[in-house]
Order: structure tokens, then C-alpha cells, then sequence
């Protein structure tokens, strides 16, 4: 990889051919820090550098040159940038680009304790997974995948930090939704006791369709006893005036008579009609001649007979004893139809007695009786109470619906905070990053540099705050290693090496050439040029940096 940098800031002119371990020495103001911000500037594709506005670039151009620039090329690409307006130019398909921490622009020391725990989570592939969610809430008695699933698909959409927020509003509403309902403040101890008014024992073991079925059942019986005293007087009066059942016995009795006399008639009737019948008929057409023997025969009672001739004196009294039956016919047959009339007449005032009977007596079984308004106010009592005890089994039901909820919610909220499953997964990746860097530590042969479970970052577990100048390097050069290794980055970029002594730079070189996966370019204040290291056959080269100019030694 070649460099060319160009009246930047203090490097007036530098043409550097990368090597395993490539050091920029000089002395102090010579350029050496110049020439790094410009290969940091290109290498992570950020033209803007040190906290200036996009305005003031100018300021990184030499002084008394118009323009600068920095280009960085490897076999096929190369990136570029121009100043003072920025621009940035990129050629080939693989140009030149490492990451910030790799870079030196930006060092882990000065994350958060929450972005530190989410960057070794993802450059060590410990990320919390769908399954982490699922063990952390089967493991809390949530054992419906559905809901795992639901929040996951909310952490992909929006994040962890959005989706806990979310999942906090969401306590925030159950929990309001609760007070509502119980008039009161929520509180976990208090939610697993709270009763409502009108809360008896005996509702543990019912249900809400029993309930409404017993109050169905108490609101007929009070409509009953109410529709039981309120019979009107007026008319129970009147039907005992008009029937008993004296007279609905007499007159069933009359009905009976009147049936049988009747009866008795219609059978004389029928006997007189049946004699009449058999009377013979006289006519001139009694007589008939037999077509095939020339007999003479008649019909009597509708069978063909020998005709027997009869004398007039015998047909005379013969039509006379028939008149006589029909006489006596017509006459029983008008008193059967007043039999009839008379009989139906009997008939109807019975029917209509009996229904007034019947009627009579269902009044009477429904009539107040017995009811008093004690009755009915213990009634009405027995159903507030009902309708009562059903309001506070649904406020229990719905409290504890609640209760069961704003819990369940509280766990997805334990789940997604810092000390849920982006813990456990932190812990994960932390003892992947920390075996990493204790590898670093051991090759460079200095003190043990770690990260503890509260992402404090210690240096033979002093905290970094409390380090010297020259462990803080040591302690920053073996993080900033340890992140390019897994960012798979191509060069590392590393100023201020004077700050170690010979045994820590000697460890630092050893670890650099040590590690096959990227260059280093290491920037370090140096008395003379002599004291350079440089060792071409091992991949060390060396610049001498004097007034901006850069020279290999």
C-alpha cells in the first residue's frame, strides 16, 4: 500500500510505501501527527476531521499552498481526498478502508458502558438471538413462543432501546388501566391480595355464566311476586260473583241431563225412520215384468221380489199405518231439534263457566296471597347483592387479567434492559474478547488488559482512569489490536509509541509482526533518525520525518 500526502497541515510532502510495521519518527512539530490524520481521514472515508465544522477545512491546508491533498492506493484501487473543500474520491472496486477504532479516530476507552457492551456483542458475534429471548422468558414461566416471537420481530424493526421504551410505556398504560379499574395506586404485593367490594368467598370456585343465569333466575322471581300482589281485586271479585264450583257442578250436571234426554230422543227417531222404511211403497210403477221369464215382480226395501198383488183394502191400511208413523216422526223430530238447542245452550254456559272457573283459580295462585312487601324487598335484596358479587368477580377477573399482564410485560422489560439477554450475551462476548486480549498482553509481554462484567476496562484489574500515561497506550493499543483483528481491517494506525519503554516498544513490535491479518503505520517521537528501527528482511521500515518532509531511513 503507497501514501501521498501533501501540504497537510504540518506534512509538507510524504511518499510512504506501507510495510508490515512501517514507523513515522521525528521530533516533536516535524509533521509525524499531520501525515497520521490525513491516513486516518482517508482510510475511514470521514474528510472531516479533529471536530471541524465542514467551513473551516481550510485550516488543514499548509500555510502559504492552496490546496491538499492525501491518496492511498493498493494493487487495484485507491481512495483520495482533497482539501479544502473534502472531496473524496474512490477508484477501483477495493479501495483502501479500515475502521475507526483501527484508524485511531475513535477508541473504545470513550464509549459508553452501553455502547462498549453492544460493540464487543457484535464484533464477537454474541449478539442476543431470538432463542436468548425465548430461554430468558420460558425460564420466568412465559413458555408462549408467540409472544417471544412478537417482541423479536419489534427488536428487528426498531432496536432493543426502542423496544424496551415501548414495552415500558406499555406498563405504564396496564398499570393505569389497573388503578381504573380497582381505584387505586398499582403495587405488585397489593395486586396479589386486592378484592372489590361485594367480594365473597363463595365466588372463587363459580363462574360469570352461572352468575348471570342465577340473577336471570332472581329477577323472574321478584317480577313473580311483584305481578303476584299486583292481581287486580276488582276482577278476582267479580269471577267468584259469577262462578264456583257449585255452579259448575250443577251445570255439568244440566249438561248431562239435557245430553241423555237428548240422546233418548234421537235413538226414537231413528227407530221411527228404520219402521217407515220397511213399510211398502205403493206407486204405479210397483209392478215390473221380468225380461226374461215374463214373472211379474216389485221392489220392497230395495230387493227384487215376486210380485204379490195386495187388494185395495189391505193397501188402504197399510197407507194408513204409515201415516200415522210419519206423523209421529215429525213430531219427535221437532222436539230433537229443540233437544239441540237446548242441549247446546247447556252446553255453552258450562264451557263458559268452566273457563271463568279456571281462570278464577290461576288469579287466585297468583294473587298476593301470602306475598308481602318484606317478600319483595328481600328479594330485591337477594338480587343486589347478586348483581354485586357478579360486578366484583369481573373487577377481580379484570384486575387480575391485569396483574397478570403488566407481570408478563414486566418481564419483557427485564428481558430487553442491560441486565437481561444483552447481559448474558455481553458476558459472552466479553470472555471472547478478554481471551483476545489476554493473547495480545502475553505476546507483548506487559500487564494483563481486561474488561470486566461492568464494562470497565482495567489494566491488571487497576481501572483505566486510575493508569499511567504509558499503561493507558498499552491498555488502548492492545484494544485497538484486538478490534481491527476482528474487524478483519487492513492496517492499523497507532501515534505516540514514545510514550513506551524499549521492553513495551519490543513488545509492541512483536506483536505486530506476530500478527498476519494487517500492516501497522506507528507514529513515534524520536531524538535522532538513528535510533529508528528498520529491519527490511522482518517487513520494519522507517521514515524520518523533518519539517514536513518525509524521507525512508
Amino acid at each position: 500500500m503507497k501514501i501521498n500526502v501533501e501540504n497537510f497541515m504540518g506534512c509538507e510532502k510524504a511518499d510512504v510505501e506501507v510495510a508490515k510495521v512501517t514507523y513515522i519518527c521525528g521530533l516533536n512539530h516535524q509533521g509525524k501527527t499531520s501525515f497520521i490524520n490525513a491516513v486516518s481521514a482517508a482510510l475511514t472515508g470521514t474528510p472531516v476531521i479533529l471536530g471541524l465544522r465542514k467551513t473551516d477545512l481550510g485550516m488543514l491546508v499548509r500555510t502559504g499552498t492552496a490546496a491538499a491533498k492525501v491518496k492511498i492506493e493498493n494493487e487495484d484501487s485507491a481512495v483520495a481526498i482533497t482539501y479544502p473543500k473534502a472531496e473524496m474520491q474512490t477508484t477501483g472496486s477495493n479501495p483502501p478502508s479500515v475502521s475507526k477504532i483501527a484508524a485511531g479516530v475513535d477508541n473504545i476507552v470513550d464509549f459508553s458502558a452501553k455502547e462498549r457492551s453492544e460493540y464487543i456483542r457484535n464484533i464477537t458475534g454474541c449478539a442476543p438471538t431470538k432463542n436468548d429471548l425465548k430461554a430468558f422468558l420460558k425460564e420466568r414461566y412465559i413458555e408462549n413462543e408467540k409472544i417471544a416471537d412478537k417482541v423479536w420481530e419489534k427488536i428487528d424493526q426498531d432496536g432493543f432501546d426502542a423496544s424496551l421504551e415501548r414495552a415500558k410505556d406499555t406498563g405504564r398504560a396496564l398499570k393505569q388501566q389497573w388503578s381504573i379499574v380497582t381505584g387505586e395506586t398499582y403495587g405488585s404485593q397489593k395486586a396479589e391480595t386486592w378484592q372489590p367490594a361485594g367480594w365473597t368467598s363463595d365466588l372463587i370456585d363459580t363462574s360469570e355464566e352461572s352468575q348471570q343465569a342465577n340473577i336471570t333466575g332472581l329477577q323472574a322471581e321478584l317480577e313473580d311476586l311483584i305481578s303476584r300482589q299486583a292481581i287486580d281485586e276488582n276482577l278476582l271479585n267479580n269471577l267468584k260473583s259469577e262462578v264456583s264450583d257449585e255452579i259448575v257442578d250443577n251445570l255439568t250436571k244440566q249438561r248431562d241431563v239435557a245430553l241423555k234426554t237428548l240422546t233418548a230422543a234421537r235413538d226414537n227417531m231413528l227407530e221411527i225412520s228404520q219402521k217407515l222404511d220397511r213399510f211398502p211403497n205403493f206407486n204405479a210403477d210397483e209392478k215390473q215384468i221380468c225380461p226374461h221369464c215374463g214373472g211379474n215382480l216389485c221392489i220392497v226395501h230395495g230387493r227384487i221380489v215376486e210380485y204379490n198383488g195386495l187388494d185395495d183394502s189391505s193397501k188402504e191400511k197399510i197407507n194408513e199405518q204409515r201415516e200415522e208413523l210419519k206423523k209421529e216422526y215429525e213430531k219427535i223430530k221437532l222436539d230433537v231439534d229443540d233437544l239441540e238447542k237446548a242441549y247446546n245452550k247447556i252446553f255453552s254456559e258450562c264451557h263458559e263457566a268452566e273457563e271463568k272457573l279456571k281462570q278464577l283459580n290461576e288469579l287466585q295462585s297468583k294473587s298476593g296471597g301470602n306475598v308481602t312487601e318484606r317478600d319483595i324487598d328481600l328479594k330485591r335484596e337477594e338480587l343486589r347483592k347478586a348483581n354485586e358479587g357478579l360486578t366484583a368477580f369481573k373487577a377481580a377477573k379484570e384486575a387480575q387479567r391485569l396483574a397478570n399482564n403488566i407481570k408478563e410485560n414486566q418481564v419483557i422489560i427485564d428481558a430487553l434492559d442491560m441486565s437481561g439477554i444483552r447481559k448474558n450475551s455481553t458476558l459472552r462476548g466479553l470472555s471472547i474478547f478478554n481471551s483476545s486480549l489476554d493473547a495480545i498482553c502475553k505476546d507483548a509481554a506487559w500487564g494483563k488488559v481486561s474488561v470486566d462484567n461492568d464494562l470497565t476496562i482495567l489494566m491488571n484489574d487497576r481501572p483505566y482512569v486510575l493508569l499511567s500515561e504509558s499503561e493507558k497506550f498499552r491498555c488502548n493499543v492492545t484494544l485497538q489490536l484486538a478490534i481491527a483483528d476482528y474487524n478483519k481491517d487492513t492496517t492499523v494506525v497507532i501515534d505516540g509509541a514514545e510514550l513506551l519503554d524499549l521492553h513495551g516498544k519490543n513488545g509492541l513490535l512483536k506483536v505486530l509482526l506476530n500478527q498476519n491479518e494487517f500492516n501497522a503505520i506507528i507514529g513515534m517521537m524520536l531524538p535522532n533518525k538513528e535510533k529508528a528501527p528498520k529491519n527490511a528482511a522482518h517487513g520494519i521500515k522507517s521514515y524520518w520525518v523533518e519539517n514536513g518532509i518525509f524521507r525512508e531511513v
